[in-house]
């Protein structure tokens, strides 16, 4: 994923929580949790 340059990288519940902890270390500043109601803007 890094290699591809992502911009934002969300995850749900089903992701589960040590890995989701893993994405947030790795991907800080991109990584968000994508609960429901999340909303954002597309480029």
């Amino acid at each position: 994923l890094k290699e591809i340059g992502i911009q934002r990288l969300g995850v749900s519940h089903c992701t589960g929580f040590r890995a989701a902890a893993q994405l947030a270390r790795e991907f800080e500043g991109v990584f968000f949790l994508n609960n429901a109601g999340t909303r954002f803007t597309l480029p």
